[in-house]
């Protein structure tokens, strides 16, 4: 799923003061092993504009998404916890970070 629960958008609410300064942000949208690779970069695609669309707004620099479907899971074993962790978006931050 695409969708940012409650918990994931306080996390990123309180984010806020590792933005200023930043140059850019990449953020990274990522897919477990299972199906096939087309709609699991749809599936990519999907969490990173998610989160990418609450950045807006954080930093004077737009957030640009960036697909990796199946390319770079954490984890290799076929199990539930597993793709779970395989099903993440990454944000990372470019430039200098200054921290309030």
């Amino acid at each position: 799923s695409a969708a940012i629960g409650a918990a994931q958008e306080v996390l990123i609410l309180n984010s806020r003061p590792y933005f200023d300064g930043a140059l850019s942000i990449v953020v990274e949208g990522h897919a477990d092993l299972r199906g096939a690779e087309a709609p699991n970069l749809v599936l990519s695609m999907a969490r990173a504009q998610a989160v990418s669309s609450r950045l807006v707004g954080l930093t004077k620099y737009q957030p640009v998404s960036v697909v990796l479907g199946q390319t770079q899971p954490l984890c290799h074993e076929n199990t539930e916890p597993c793709h779970a962790l395989n099903r993440r978006v990454e944000v990372h931050v470019i430039g200098e970070v200054n921290v309030k």
